[in-house]
């Protein structure tokens, strides 16, 4: 059959579609959620799968599984132009992509710097992606991390140093007693970060003055409460 982009299609030969190993994982809750709203009222035919010449599924991966399970048509649009790195515009439009998605698409696409942030993250999964950024990236590029990297666009170059704080961040989290939810605060780790980039940090007068008084830092709130408290603690 002859496809013509604008024209609704449906089908329930749902063996003929491919999913795109560039595209987010997919996710059985979501396509469960999405099975039951579809029990409820079909609405499949408002919103289609958009695929191209060679059945490739870029937009409605997850209403594929749902049709699927309840064997019921799926609606789709073709477009033998539409590409890959289309797949970030229809996503971020909707939003329907999380961080981790959009990292997935460019690690998969083999972008260096995305490549070793993966690798970061999957050594560091406590610490999350914005942060991670935040800490690798020079000053000037702290501005728009997230929309930055979801259009692909990351600087990596302080990474060493988010390696150095994420290694201080898992050995504080040894210490006995120590509450590794404020260990991965933001503002904490920002203070780490600042007493690292001065020359100033010191390991072992930070895990004395833990051991000693840890009540001390589970009362600070802000940036500059942890930064000044790290400061008395390596006598500055």
């Amino acid at each position: 059959m002859e496809m013509k982009i604008g024209v609704l299609y449906n089908t329930q030969n749902y063996e003929q579609f491919n999913y795109i190993d560039v595209n987010r994982d997919i996710s059985k809750t979501h396509v469960l959620q999405l099975a039951t709203k579809i029990r409820k009222k079909n609405l499949l035919h408002l919103s289609p799968m958009i695929v191209n010449g060679n059945m490739d599924v870029f937009d409605g991966q997850h209403r594929l599984g749902a049709a699927q399970m309840l064997n019921t048509p799926i609606y789709y649009l073709f477009d033998p132009d539409i590409t890959h790195e289309d797949i970030i515009t229809l996503n971020s439009t909707s939003n329907s992509w999380k961080p981790l998605d959009y990292l997935k698409y460019y690690t998969t696409k083999k972008i260096p710097s995305y490549i070793k942030l993966s690798g970061f993250l999957k050594n560091n999964p406590k610490l999350a992606i914005d942060t991670s950024l935040w800490l690798m990236a020079p000053v000037d590029w702290r501005n728009n991390l997230l929309q930055n990297f979801k259009a692909g666009l990351i600087n990596i170059s302080n990474y060493d140093h988010a390696a150095d704080v994420a290694s201080v961040l898992m050995t504080l989290c040894q210490i006995p007693g120590v509450s590794k939810r404020m260990v991965y605060k933001f503002e904490f780790i920002y203070a780490i970060s600042a007493t690292k980039m001065q020359g100033v940090f010191n390991m072992d007068k930070l895990t004395r003055k833990i051991e000693q008084e840890n009540t001390l830092f589970m009362v600070c709130e802000t940036q500059n409460d942890y930064l000044q408290l790290l400061k008395l603690t390596f006598g500055m």
